[in-house]
C-alpha cells in the first residue's frame, strides 16, 4: 500500500531498517481496514429506489474518486450526476474552485424527489473550496499556507 515503501527503507542499517518496516506494515495494515471497499461494504440504508427521480453522488477529498466509485457500485441503478471535488491539496487551487462551484450548482438543481449523497474524505476543506464574498481564492491560498507553514493540518 505504502508507493515508495522500497526508497524508504533502502540504505537503512538493519536496526533502523527493521523498526521503519515494522511502522510501515502497521500503517498498511491500518490503511487497508479503512479504505473505502470495506468501510462502504453495505453502507447503504433499505429505501425504495425507484421514489427517486434523481440520484447524485457528491464526493469530496484525497479519496473521492474511490468513494464515488465504490457507493456507485452498491446502488441499484447507475446515479444521474456524479462530480468530484478532488484537487488542490494541501492548497486551494482554480481547478478545485471550478469543481466547487459545479457541485454546488447541481446541488441547488435537485428536487425534493431526488436524492444527494455527499462523501468527504480527508483534503475535502482544501479540495471544497468556495470563498465568501471579498474573500479571493489568492487569499485563501496565502491563508491556507500560512497555517500549513505554522503546523496546522
Amino acid at each position: 500500500m505504502t508507493k515508495n515503501r522500497a526508497q524508504l527503507l533502502f540504505g537503512l542499517p538493519p536496526n533502523f531498517y527493521k523498526r521503519r518496516k515494522l511502522l510501515l506494515d502497521i500503517a498498511d495494515g491500518v490503511l487497508s481496514k479503512i479504505s473505502p471497499k470495506i468501510i462502504f461494504r453495505r453502507a447503504l440504508p433499505e429505501l425504495d429506489w425507484s421514489s427517486f427521480e434523481k440520484i447524485a453522488v457528491f464526493s469530496i477529498g484525497k479519496a473521492a474518486k474511490e468513494m464515488a466509485h465504490v457507493i456507485s457500485s452498491q446502488l441499484p441503478r447507475k446515479p444521474d450526476i456524479i462530480l468530484l471535488a478532488d484537487r488542490g491539496h494541501p492548497l486551494p487551487t482554480k481547478e478545485g474552485l471550478a469543481r466547487t462551484q459545479k457541485i454546488i450548482s447541481a446541488a441547488r438543481s435537485l428536487g425534493e424527489r431526488d436524492l444527494a449523497i455527499v462523501l468527504i474524505s480527508g483534503g475535502g476543506s482544501s479540495m471544497f473550496v468556495s470563498p465568501i464574498s471579498g474573500i479571493s481564492l489568492k487569499d485563501k491560498i496565502r491563508t491556507t499556507a500560512m497555517l500549513l507553514r505554522c503546523g496546522a493540518t
